[in-house]
């Protein structure tokens, strides 16, 4: 198929029937004794006619957003991808005779019989561009960088890679390439593997173009306006960065360094429908995004596929693996569970809520240890991202006390435990079978103000301490829920915020703790602020008192003071009072 691009030059459109292509190493690069290849696919790219400057074979540059596999194969004994790194060798004029493009279907017109096998094949060979484990980025007047692949949210999109190799194994890493060069950039792709105690380090020369594809006339338009790669192949990747510059962290210069990884397998249930992965990662050098563990340290992490597809949200899990003999991951009571709210949700119409607390109904084995249930939360905390393939929801598994705990106390009592105890804010991405459980009901039975207390818990509710304040803040839109429900609690209940953690500090309690103790993260936002977990309301006195207690409050208030406080929460009034011990109490509202 020929046409007429802007300036009359005649241009080629042709059929894309090799969309992956192989890429032969750097010259001079080191040969290994194992395979490890390098594999474009892109559904457009520029035809370089062969020439002096081009060699004896046409090139196809692919286009900004392609994907890029590094493949390995272990031949020889096991080997481990240690680095991954890019540089920029040089740019210029991208001088192309024509554009090559791949198709999902066949053309409708065909000018020639003897394109329609082109074409059949260019449908069976078209696949579709893989969301990136990371991206290489190349902008112009920046430096080169290989990093993680992210959301706008900043969660990792894909599992890490595989890089560790068992012998007679394969791995492949998906990495997506992005410029912002509208000529030829070419570029060099280094990794260094390791295999028997030695590093060899590898090299790769590639092109790439970010120069619109083709060009559009628009009514009353002046001409032909260009189109980007993008609006013809939505498929291809895309970072949005000022022009000539993207915004670099600190360290960008620094390779990326990828965490040991075998791939332990994968669960496929639901006739197919639901997937479970099952990864065993290290956590890397750098730990930035995997706080409270130690680099080396090895997880179990779990991952689904599947879940959103049934109107849930996909969730990840992690557990630190039992010692030798131990079960392994894959016969995880982790998975039964999975699928057993994939079968509730398809069955009985189940919804997965934030900080939903599920039930296992009998023990079930996780790492070893028997576990009674999990909490359902958000996968982020003080900043940091968990790891594994970053899906929204957390499961976080709570043994029978703990469950018990979280029944009758609320959840901030036991996540905050559990962060004191494993040192990470606000809560312990990972299960750890081995450690003791943080609440014992036994111990806590008759130590605790909120034995034999009803309580009323309202994930709509905050409650903040600060120096001679308390502050309760009630989500506006539904004030009237909660106004409704102080009219009908009895003269001594327990409110039970939902766990506060906006100031970077909650207060933390054991039964033999003697006085108040607070759990912080590691970059607080507040010096003097910090959640509550209950406050525990008692009709009556002459005057409105606010005391500490455990890890919580109890506040009293006169009648007429009680019956404000419900009056002025169904209408969705600001009140203020001032205890005798001089304390600030007040009740405000977030949101519209």
């Amino acid at each position: 198929m020929t046409g007429i691009s802007g300036g009359g030059r005649a241009w080629a459109a042709q059929i894309l029937d090799r969309p992956v292509r192989r890429t032969s190493p750097a010259a001079g690069a080191e040969q290994p004794p194992f395979l490890a290849e390098v594999v474009s696919r892109s559904h457009v790219t520029f035809v370089q006619s062969p020439g002096s400057d081009v060699g004896p074979v046409a090139v196809h540059v692919p286009v900004t957003g392609h994907n890029l596999f590094l493949e390995l194969t272990a031949d020889g004994g096991p080997v481990v991808l240690r680095e991954l790194t890019a540089e920029v060798l040089g740019t210029g004029p991208l001088v192309a005779e024509g554009t090559s493009l791949a198709t999902p279907r066949r053309p409708d017109l065909i000018l020639s019989p003897s394109l329609v096998p082109v074409a059949e094949r260019s449908v069976n060979a078209y696949e579709e561009l893989e969301i990136p484990q990371h991206e290489v980025l190349l902008p112009r007047g920046a430096p080169a960088r290989v990093r993680p692949a992210r959301d706008a949210y900043g969660r990792r999109l894909r599992p890490v890679p595989v890089p560790e190799v068992p012998a007679g194994g394969s791995c492949r890493v998906v990495l997506a390439v992005v410029t912002d060069e509208p000529g030829l950039l070419c570029w060099r792709l280094h990794a260094v593997v390791s295999q028997g105690g030695r590093d060899w380090r590898l090299a790769w020369d590639l092109r790439i173009s970010a120069r619109p594809v083709m060009s559009k006339f628009v009514p009353g338009g002046s001409g032909p306006v260009p189109v980007p790669v993008h609006e013809m192949f939505p498929q291809h990747w895309q970072v949005r960065w000022p022009v000539g510059a993207v915004p670099l962290p600190r360290g960008a210069d620094e390779p990326v360094r990828l965490p040991a990884v075998a791939q332990a397998g994968r669960v496929v249930a639901a006739d197919g429908a639901l997937v479970i992965t099952v990864d065993e990662c290290e956590v890397p050098d750098d730990a930035v995004g995997f706080p409270g563990l130690p680099a080396g340290t090895m997880l179990w992490v779990y991952g689904t596929v599947g879940l959103a597809a049934v109107g849930l949200t996909e969730v990840t899990a992690a557990v630190l693996p039992p010692g030798r003999g131990g079960k392994g991951p894959l016969d995880s009571g982790l998975i039964e569970l999975i699928i057993g709210m994939y079968s509730a949700a398809v069955h009985q119409g189940w919804r997965m809520r934030v900080n939903d607390v599920i039930g296992f109904g009998r023990p079930i084995d996780v790492g070893g240890a028997e576990v009674g249930g999990a909490l359902i939360l958000h996968a982020a905390g003080d900043g940091a991202w968990f790891p594994a393939d970053w899906p929204p929801l957390l499961l976080v598994p709570l043994f029978d006390g703990e469950m018990e705990a979280v029944g009758r106390h609320g959840r901030g009592r036991v996540l905050a435990n559990l962060a004191a105890t494993e040192s990470c804010f606000p809560y312990p991405w990972w299960f750890d079978p081995s450690r003791p459980p943080v609440v014992d009901p036994d111990t806590y039975d008759g130590s605790t103000v909120l034995d034999d207390v009803s309580n009323l818990r309202d994930e709509n509710v905050m409650v903040v301490e600060g120096p001679g304040e308390l502050t309760i803040i009630v989500d506006r839109e539904r004030h009237e829920v909660l106004g409704g429900a102080w009219i009908q609690m009895p003269p001594r209940f327990a409110l039970i915020p939902r766990y506060t953690t906006m100031t970077g500090r909650v207060r933390v309690w054991w039964p033999d703790q003697s006085k108040p103790s607070e759990v912080v993260a590691a970059r607080p936002r507040s010096q003097n602020q910090a959640g509550v977990h209950f406050l525990l309301f008692i009709q009556g006195g002459s005057a409105v008192t606010a005391d500490p207690m455990e890890d919580g409050f109890v506040v009293g208030l006169p009648v007429d003071d009680w019956y404000a406080m419900g009056t002025h929460l169904r209408a969705g009034r600001p009140i203020e009072w001032r205890t005798s011990g001089g304390t600030r109490l007040s009740v405000g509202y977030s949101g519209r």
